[in-house]
């Protein structure tokens, strides 16, 4: 009856940590360029235009550091 209890203790502790591995994979990384997204109250067309042309920027530098090669470190190597 011990073992049982520890198999099943067991489970919940292994399930549990799946779980929050599982939560943590989903999350979403923060946007950089969240700050020109939203209009602020009475903007006038001159900052609605700079603030397009600043989300753009945003937008093309975000897409060229995700096609950028990434360094790899080789291991073993220093």
């Amino acid at each position: 009856m011990k073992r049982l209890g520890y198999l099943v203790l067991g489970g919940f502790l292994m399930s549990g940590f799946s779980l929050h591995a599982l939560s943590q994979a989903t999350q979403k990384p923060a946007d950089p360029c969240a700050q020109f997204k939203t209009a602020p109250k009475g903007e006038s067309s001159a900052d609605k235009k700079k603030r397009r042309a600043d989300l753009k920027a945003c937008t093309d530098k975000e897409k060229a550091d995700a096609k950028a090669p990434k360094p790899t470190e080789k291991k073993g190597t220093k």
